[in-house]
This record gives structure tokens, sequence and C-alpha cells, in this order.
């Protein structure tokens, strides 16, 4: 979204930001006019891939087809887009952030059937077109700024773009920008190797000749020949366009279509942390989420007379009192998790009983997916992945969910691994920030309660942040609890809400069993 706003801006197709208000308002009859307006068959491609004829392709398409009228269907246009005046940097503050995703570059005017593509592509290649490029020689295997640093480029009728992007650290974000635009800069100003230019070649020969056993790339070949008027043979001299190309080509193209003057630098990322490094490439430039064009963020200050205890105690306080809270024997929480391309709902119970208890049993359409058990020091897992006692870490980890039935009530007890770390502006809230280790809180001021929790997570893919937001509360005997979080994990995003809270007596032991 950032990068499309930053080149085009929101009043163009490509800089246009779709969010929930935008999606709501439209309605069934703007679809409705749409299709009526631009589905039509004078502009229409049909492309057949099979054993059949053109005899029969046609009459097959022209009775399943013949209802279908023509009529006239507006012409559209749009001004290319012109290069900025000089180089930009645009921001996306997310305070929550543990990385920054950095993508850097410019729009091209590059239309199909070009000369330049064969050359360009071969440029790509060699600067970031996979793991042998040279940005993911440099900021992974040598600096280690990240897990794959790439770039692409695009064919369009108005605009496209030359970009490179990454996501990395923090900490090294404008390190990383630095290296980008010293690998772009290289690839404008030296004369790429014979090994470079044999690599390259052989390497975008094979993904083509890959290509060819899809019958999906037959169509497009077949479609882009007739709707770009590209010589019927086009296709079938790929491969001896993309031998010919030289190393003065790949200069010439990396000079003309790889900007460094007037290059747009956007990132995506805590500001708090990365700001200041940003400055070394422009004036930084804030937008929100939705592409709006925002104030610079409010970053974290110690505020005078706040200490760690202070914050703690609020929370306690605006749950419901910590005397209320230690007086808690036993807790059962209904909740179900509302997962985008799950086939239903996943149920969830979680119950905790004095002393050290715990179970969670995770449901689907009535099936058991995953229940842990912990009790009298033991700890058993069953489901879908199958069953079996738990040792070692999982132990370990199920021991310290059943130690305390409040959970923030163990906080006390290592209150030497947290640390205040100062107050900001999140979401648009004045928030307490604390920290323990990889995980970090942060403290509504209004209320005194939890609003928002991130932490880094390693998975086989690596690293990735999982942000839990409290979205609601519900009281029960004059204590709060969550009832709707929203959780993203990666690109993964869900709602839990929780249905029934029950409290001491009201929780059966059989849970337990």
């Amino acid at each position: 979204n950032l990068k499309g706003v930053a080149l085009y801006g929101l009043n163009h197709p490509y800089g246009e930001v779709m969010t929930d208000v935008s999606v709501e308002a439209i309605t069934l009859e703007d679809c409705k006019a749409y299709f009526n307006t631009y589905f039509r068959p004078n502009i229409a491609y049909m492309v057949v891939i099979g054993d059949i004829t053109v005899k029969d392709a046609k009459k097959k398409l022209g009775k399943a087809l013949k209802k279908w009228e023509a009529s006239e269907v507006p012409a559209l246009t749009y001004a290319k887009t012109a290069m900025p005046v000089a180089s930009r940097v645009v921001m996306v503050d997310k305070p929550s952030a543990v990385q920054s995703v950095v993508w850097l570059g410019n729009v091209i005017d590059l239309q199909q059937g070009h000369v330049d593509i064969e050359p360009l592509r071969i440029a790509n290649q060699i600067l970031g077109g996979g793991m042998s490029g040279r940005l993911f020689t440099n900021l992974r295997e040598d600096k280690a700024f990240t897990y794959g640093a790439y770039s692409n480029f695009g064919v369009d009728e108005l605009n496209s773009t030359f970009g490179a992007s990454a996501k990395v650290r923090n900490g090294v974000t404008d390190s990383a920008i630095v290296e980008f635009l010293y690998e772009i800069d290289r690839m404008r100003t030296e004369l790429a190797s014979e090994d470079d230019l044999i690599a390259a070649k052989a390497s975008l020969s094979g993904s083509f000749g890959r290509s060819l056993e899809s019958t999906s790339s037959a169509a497009s070949f077949a479609l882009n020949i007739a709707r770009y008027g590209l010589p019927t043979d086009y296709y079938n001299n790929y491969l001896s366009r993309l031998e010919s190309v030289t190393a003065e080509d790949v200069l010439r193209v990396s000079k003309q279509y790889m900007n460094i003057e007037n290059i747009t630098i956007t990132v995506v990322g805590k500001a708090q942390d990365v700001a200041a490094g940003l400055n070394a490439f422009g004036t930084v430039e804030y937008y929100n989420k939705d592409g709006r064009s925002t104030e610079s963020p409010t970053f974290l200050f110690m505020p005078e007379g706040v200490s760690l205890m202070n914050v703690f105690n609020g929370y306690y306080t605006a749950l419901g009192g910590i005397e209320n809270l230690k007086a808690l024997t036993a807790i059962h929480q209904e909740a179900s998790i509302e997962i985008p391309g799950m086939p239903g709902t996943l149920s969830m119970n979680t119950a905790k009983m004095s002393p050290g208890s715990f179970m969670m049993e995770q449901t689907m359409q009535g099936m058991t997916v995953m229940k842990m058990l912990y009790k009298d020091g033991k700890g058993e897992k069953s489901g879908m992945q199958g069953s079996g006692a738990l040792e070692g870490e999982e132990l370990e980890d199920l021991k310290s969910q059943a130690a305390y039935v409040v959970d923030e009530l163990g906080w006390l007890v290592e209150i030497e691994k947290f640390n205040f770390e100062g107050q900001t502006i999140l979401d648009g809230k004045s928030v307490y920030q604390v920290s323990k280790e990889d995980k970090t809180f942060y403290f509504d001021l209004a209320t005194g309660l939890l609003y928002k929790s991130t932490e880094t997570q390693e998975t086989p893919q690596g690293e990735i942040s999982v942000t839990t937001t409290v979205r609601e509360w519900q009281e029960i005997d004059g204590i709060k609890f969550q009832k709707v979080i929203e959780q993203t994990a990666g690109p993964q995003s869900y709602v839990i809400t929780v249905d029934s809270i029950k409290l001491n007596s009201e929780v059966k032991k059989s849970l337990f069993k």
C-alpha cells in the first residue's frame, strides 16, 4: 500500500488503498453497474488451450456466450507518473514492529515487446533475482541484516516500477538502505562480469523452460501476442534474445531504469527506532496505514514520577484490585476463534485451578484438535497430532501457565525481568510501555488496563511478530476480564471472543481429568 501511495498517489488506480470504509461503501448495485459497463465481449479476449479445434471452440463459445451483448466501453486514460524532483523517504509508523519492511525504487516506462525487457531481466537477476543475487549475498550472507533481499520490475501499459525490498531488523534499517543503494549504484556504474552474465542467463533460461510445462503460461503467451500486437514468434525467440544480451546492454538499462538520484524509499516499522537514521536519505514523510499523510509520531519519553510498580499497581486496580485477584482459586473460560479461511469456528476451553492445574482444549465441529493438561507436576497432550506425555520445554511451559490463576500475579515474582520504558502514543492512545525480554506491553493511561502486547517468535520460516490487542473487556463479580481479543501472527489475523467465564466453585474439577 505505502509503495503505491508514494509513487502514484491515492487518486491513481495503482495508488488506491482499500480500507474497511471503502469496502463497506460498495453496494450490490455498484458491482452490477461496473460489470455491465466494463465486461463486454467487444473488448474481451478468450484464450482456449487444449485438445480442441478453432472451429469447435468458436461453436461452443458462441453458444455459451450468445446472450453476451457488445456495448461501448468508456476509455479511461491516466497521466504518466513523473519522477520526484529529489529522493523521498516515506514511512508508516508501526510502534509494535520488531523489524522494518523496506522498499526502494522508482517508476519506469516499459511496455510489452520493448527491446529493453531482456537486458533488464538479466540486470535484475544479477542484482536481486534470487539467492545468488548481489542483494541476497550482501544483506543476508555478508551482513546478516535479513533472511532475504530481492529486486524486481514490472512491464505495464501505464507505469510500472523497478524496486528492491527486504525485511530487516530495526537496528540495521538505515544500514540496509545504504547497502541497497550501493548495489544499485554498482549496477549503474560497473560492467557485469562474464560469470554474472552466464549465471543470470542460465537461471532465466531454466525458469522459462520450466514455465512451458504449464498450460497457463501458453495461455498468457497467446494473450499477450493478441493483446499487445507482438510478433507471433515473440516467445519462440525469447531465448535467442536473452542470449544476445551483452554486459554493455546490462549497464545501459541499469542506468536507464534503476534510479539513484530520485529514488523513493518506503519503510514500515517502528519510527522510534529507525527515523533518526532515515534522515540521512531525506526528510521523512509520514503516512498512516490508509495512505493518508500524517504528522510525525510522538516518540517514547520518561514521565516524571512514574515507575514500573506504578504501572502494575494501576493495572491491578483497574482489573478489580489485587486482593480480589488473589482470592480467585479457579477460572474456566470458553471462547470462539474466527480464523479467515477455516471451514468453521474454532472453540477453545481454558481452565485453571489452584494449586497448579491447567487445561486447554481446542475443538472444531465437535472434534478435538488439541488438548493440553497439567496436574500434579505432570503434563500430557492429545488430539489430531497424537497423544503423549510432555517433557522438557513443553512441560515447563505448561507448568508456568498453571502457576497462577491470574497470570499477571506472576509478574510480581519476577519483577526484575521487567523494564519500564516510558510513555508514548500508540494507535491514538497515550500508553505506558513495559518490556520483558522479547515481549512488550502497552497499558492505556486512560483506563490503566492492558491495551496491546507484542512479541517475537521463532518459526521454521524465521522470526515473526505476534501482536495481541484487547478490543473489549467484561466485568464479572467486580473483576475485569478480556472479552474480545484481536491477534496477528505474521500474515495471519484472527479474533478471539470469550463467550463465558466461570469462577471459583463454579469450575468443575472434572475438567482436569
